[in-house]
């Protein structure tokens, strides 16, 4: 907000945080969306984990089983890639939410201050 008197009205401080409140609102719903899908891969994870764990067991026996296993290794370890890529994205993210969501609220304090200051004024004259 630019320390002008349209952005120093009443109308304007609330409508400053109104629109404040709905982008910590949106970043709240892709923590939920992430932390869904989180949920999602970490039971997937586990489904992985038991059945490399079973082909482990029984690899040795067959080299058909041994294919399979490494087959299977190699799908674990691209999960985890997968897993820490979405993981750097949502961090990213959710700094670069964090320091607008700063910066949005240091303005609107701003707004209100001047706001403030010009409402003691009038209220002096």
């Amino acid at each position: 907000l630019a320390h002008t008197s349209a952005a120093s009205t009443p109308n304007a401080v609330v409508l400053a945080a109104v629109a404040h409140v709905r982008r910590v609102l949106a970043i709240v719903e892709r923590c939920c969306l992430f932390w869904n899908n989180m949920d999602s891969s970490v039971k997937r994870l586990s489904r992985l984990k038991e059945h490399t764990e079973l082909l482990v067991q029984h690899a040795g026996r067959s080299s058909r089983l041994q294919a399979r296993f490494k087959e299977r290794l190699q799908g674990y370890q691209g999960f985890w890639y997968e897993l820490e890529a979405l993981c750097q994205v949502y961090v990213q993210r959710a700094v670069h939410d964090v320091v607008t969501g700063r910066n949005a609220l240091t303005k609107l304090e701003n707004a209100a201050d001047v706001l403030d200051t010009r409402l003691a004024i009038r209220g002096r004259q």
